[in-house]
C-alpha cells in the first residue's frame, strides 16, 4: 500500500551548513510525490537560498524573522494536507518520511510529535533532548498532562493548521520572546 504524499516544511535563518546537512539526510527518505519546502527567514545573504534550490526544494523568503511565521508562510504554500515540520539543524533518523506519514494518516491522529534526540560530537552516543523525555508513543489529547513535544520535529493535516490559524507568529526565535512558539 502506498501512503499519502508529504510536505516538510524547515524554517531557517543564515545557517546554510546546517540546512545542508539537514537536507542531505531527508532528501533520500522522500517519495516521488513528498516536497521539501524551506522558508529563509530574512537571511542576511544568498547562501541559504543557494543551498534550497540546489536540493530541489521549493524556497519561499520571509522578509522579516520570525520561525513561526516562517512554519506558516511554509505550511500554507505546500502542496499537501499533510506537511510536516522540522529544524534546520535536525538530522531525521532513516524511516523518519514514511513514519511522519503514517502517523498523519492514522484516523485519528490530526497531529503528531516525536522524539528528539541529541549526538555528541565525535562519540556518536544518543541523548535525551530534556523536552522529550518520553520514547514510547503517547495519546496527546485533553487529557493529556507534561510535555506535549516540539515542533522541531512535528507533523499536522492541514486543516488542524486552519483551524487555529497556524503558529502564533508572536512567538518563537526572531521574536521578542526568542522561544515558545511550541506551545
Amino acid at each position: 500500500m502506498t501512503r499519502q504524499a508529504l510536505s516538510v516544511v524547515i524554517a531557517t535563518k543564515d545557517r546554510p551548513e546546517q540546512l545542508a546537512r539537514c537536507l542531505e539526510r531527508l532528501q533520500p527518505q522522500l517519495g516521488a510525490d513528498d516536497e521539501i519546502v524551506v522558508v529563509d527567514s530574512a537571511s542576511r545573504d544568498e547562501r541559504t537560498g543557494h543551498v534550497a534550490l540546489g536540493a530541489g526544494a521549493t524556497l519561499l523568503r520571509a522578509e522579516r524573522a520570525g520561525t513561526s511565521l516562517a512554519r506558516n508562510l511554509g505550511w500554507r504554500s505546500a502542496r499537501h494536507d499533510r506537511v510536516a515540520f522540522i529544524d534546520d539543524d535536525i538530522r531525521v533518523d532513516d524511516g523518519w518520511v514514511d513514519g511522519m506519514a503514517t502517523a498523519l494518516a492514522t484516523d485519528d491522529a490530526t497531529w503528531v510529535t516525536g522524539w528528539i534526540g541529541l549526538e555528541r560530537f565525535g562519540g556518536g552516543a544518543r541523548h535525551l533532548n530534556p523536552t522529550m523525555l518520553e520514547e514510547s508513543p503517547a495519546q496527546l489529547d485533553r487529557n493529556h498532562r507534561g510535555c506535549m513535544g516540539a515542533s522541531a520535529n512535528f507533523g499536522a493535516r492541514r486543516e488542524v493548521l486552519s483551524t487555529v490559524d497556524g503558529f502564533d507568529e508572536r512567538f518563537g526565535p526572531g521574536r521578542w520572546t526568542a522561544s515558545a512558539e511550541d506551545v
